[in-house]
């Protein structure tokens, strides 16, 4: 696929997924979790692994993670699936 096809660049997936981290790691501290487990979670994590880790959440999570980010649930979860098969 090319970036046309996909609708995305590497710059706005690169962003995306800074900005997504920073929304995991706030969103699981706001659920009670210790924000340093998640940070050691995540720390040096590839776009790939961060994507099929976010993938995998219980439903509860990432239903949480979706409105966290201010966007429908279903149209989170394509996102997720587009942008692993991208980076595979």
């Amino acid at each position: 696929m090319t970036e046309k096809q996909v609708g995305w660049t590497k710059a706005q997936i690169n962003l995306f997924m800074d900005y997504l981290t920073v929304v995991i790691i706030d969103m699981f501290e706001s659920l009670e979790f210790d924000r340093t487990y998640i940070e050691h979670t995540l720390a040096g994590k590839d776009k790939l692994t961060v994507l099929l880790w976010c993938n995998n959440l219980d439903s509860k999570y990432k239903a949480a993670l979706a409105d966290k980010l201010g966007v429908e649930l279903n149209d989170f979860t394509i996102t997720l699936k587009t942008l692993t098969q991208r980076e595979c």
